[in-house]
């Protein structure tokens, strides 16, 4: 299942487009509501870090699962401003492995055994 934020981004972001091209060629189910929380697993857009980001970071990580900015999991970024924004993908270790990897070439997960938070 994905969720794609902001899909007007792939006619400027070849990795971006990749990366939903993927999704679409493996049949996973679209998902979209319009509603955050809803689709939260695998969304991908410039969110809020401390009222969007952050919290559902802490419930998908407690739950297993994994979250990154494109380096890093969100829980690790700095809040400096109320209204700082980052993008974020939200998943199961391999999935952010795959967005981490077709966005930027390399994944911070890609050595850390499941079951181990990176």
């Amino acid at each position: 299942m994905f969720s794609p934020g902001n899909l007007r981004t792939t006619f400027d972001n070849s990795e971006y487009s990749k990366l939903i091209d993927y999704y679409v060629k493996e049949k996973y189910t679209l998902r979209y509501t319009g509603g955050m929380v809803p689709d939260v697993n695998q969304i991908i857009a410039k969110l809020r870090l401390l009222f969007e980001v952050a919290p559902l970071g802490l419930l998908i990580e407690n739950a297993g699962g994994f979250s990154s900015d494109g380096y890093t999991s969100v829980l690790d970024k700095t809040i400096v401003n109320l209204e700082d924004r980052i993008q974020v993908a939200y998943g199961s270790k391999n999935e952010i492995i795959r967005f981490e990897e077709t966005l930027y070439g390399t994944s911070r997960l890609k050595n850390v055994p499941i079951g181990v938070t990176a």
